[in-house]
């Protein structure tokens, strides 16, 4: 190939490739692999915004996740993220909640409300509380063992934590496919699972495409320089917590400061809250909202 390959990872590229009403059959064999509903739900999947490309935003960052209607309604909805954001655990409940509410007019019956799925791929740690790749959340008594309803459900998939040895999984080969760059390892996932070797055929084909790249490329630009915001984010909010330990008369408290700047910033990034981070870090709560500004 003449360019390299373009990288899944980037939100556009991932939108070209699975939101594709042309290769339906590339999206079907990754969401076969990650959710548990019946194989006849593929029988007819319908994708919303077939044609919606990001280069139609405008200079605004629009929607470029994939949402499908199965055979019986089902609505799925897949994102690719490859930074953090704050409240990112809120921001997951907050848009499956929307799904649901959505659905009804006033005066609707609640038995019209369809199941709502939110697959959720990320290229950063969510769940720090699990070594787990994928988690899938419900609305669960925990202490009973009761589901009140599968209306609504989160599929939480974490790159860095795939494991380097295969786990003998369909979900792993996906997600190594997703993750990786290198056109060697796409090429021997793809001898081994078919619906992979669609989708790195067309995937090559995306690459030689000059508008497709030109599409990718910019929005790969757009969130380097987001991650470069990130990065002068973290460090600004380094010397904020310095110069108030400073203020406060204490030399040890110039790294006091910064070391609970550095610690609300993890918070911040990993999805917690203002409120949250701020407790976490022993942090006053307006530096971490001015820290979480300077992140957003």
């Amino acid at each position: 190939m003449s360019n390299r390959i373009l990288s899944t990872k980037v939100d556009a590229t991932f939108r070209m490739l699975f939101g594709d009403v042309r290769h339906t059959e590339i999206l079907e064999g990754f969401l076969k692999a990650t959710l548990d509903i019946p194989a006849d739900e593929y029988d007819h999947i319908e994708i919303d915004n077939p044609h919606l490309l990001p280069e139609q935003r405008d200079g605004k960052e629009g929607v470029l996740d994939v949402r499908i209607h199965t055979t019986s309604g089902i609505i799925v909805e897949v994102e690719i993220q490859q930074y953090p954001q704050t409240a990112f655990r809120e921001r997951l409940a907050h848009y499956v909640s929307g799904l649901v509410t959505h659905q009804l007019s006033r005066g609707d019956d609640y038995t019209k409300i369809k199941r709502v799925i939110s697959i959720a791929i990320m290229d950063f740690e969510l769940i720090a509380e699990s070594a787990a790749y994928h988690h899938c959340f419900v609305m669960y008594d925990k202490v009973n063992g009761v589901e009140l309803t599968d209306v609504m459900e989160i599929d939480v998939l974490e790159l860095p934590k795939l494991p380097a040895a295969d786990d003998g999984t369909m979900l792993y080969e996906w997600l190594k496919f997703i993750d990786t760059e290198e056109e060697e390892e796409m090429a021997e996932l793809a001898e081994k699972n078919p619906g992979i070797k669609k989708a790195y055929a067309v995937l090559r084909e995306l690459s030689e495409d000059e508008t497709a790249r030109r599409i990718a490329e910019a929005r790969e630009k757009e969130q380097r320089d987001k991650r470069g915001q990130l990065d002068f984010a973290t460090k600004k909010g380094i010397k904020i917590g310095r110069e108030e330990g400073r203020e406060e008369g204490r030399e040890e408290g110039r790294e006091e400061g910064a070391e609970q700047s550095a610690a609300a910033i993890r918070c911040l990034k990993k999805g917690s809250s203002v409120a949250e981070a701020a407790k976490e870090s022993g942090s006053q709560l307006k530096q971490v909202q001015e820290l979480a500004a300077l992140i957003s």
